[in-house]
């Protein structure tokens, strides 16, 4: 039987962290539970590392899986956004570390080469990588129950 694949997974920030009161990895149970399924083996990318760090791990995984979580930084796509839209956007907690970390994963898994499935967020960092931008509040202005939050069904316990 052959060495499962690594996966380098991206986590959300909890502004919170039980350990020391600060900014904390988090992460749903539901990604590591479906890569394992899948026959994976997960690895959980801390929030904040360095650009060589993030070659390193990018070098010796055999894929990157970017994952949902709070808004990116209009900055990255937008400038000038009306104070009215400013207040339906909710980015990390962590003043952008998050988008930065991301950023340079993206550019690792582009020049290694690397697969990458992206959910949600992961899907707006790529789009605003390649060039392209978003709307902003468009949660607002989608229909009635249409769920848009990480922490709906995606692999959150409710209680």
């Amino acid at each position: 039987m052959g060495r499962k694949p690594l996966v380098l997974v991206t986590a959300d920030v909890d502004p919170e962290g039980t350990e020391f009161g600060d900014h904390s990895v988090s992460l749903a149970w539901a990604y590591g539970l479906a890569l394992e399924q899948a026959g994976a083996l997960p690895v959980v990318l801390p929030a904040v590392v360095g650009e060589t760090t993030i070659r390193d791990l990018v070098a010796r995984c055999d894929g990157v899986l970017l994952t949902s979580g709070g808004d990116l930084n209009p900055r990255l796509y937008r400038t000038g956004l009306p104070a009215r839209l400013q207040q339906t956007v909710q980015p990390t907690p962590d003043h952008g570390w998050r988008d930065l970390t991301e950023r340079r994963v993206l550019r690792e898994v582009f020049d290694q080469r690397k697969p990458l499935p992206v959910i949600c967020r992961g899907h707006q960092l790529l789009n605003v990588a390649l060039g392209g931008t978003l709307i902003v509040g468009f949660a607002r202005a989608a229909a009635p129950g249409i769920e848009s939050s990480p922490t709906g069904s995606q692999g959150r316990r409710r209680s």
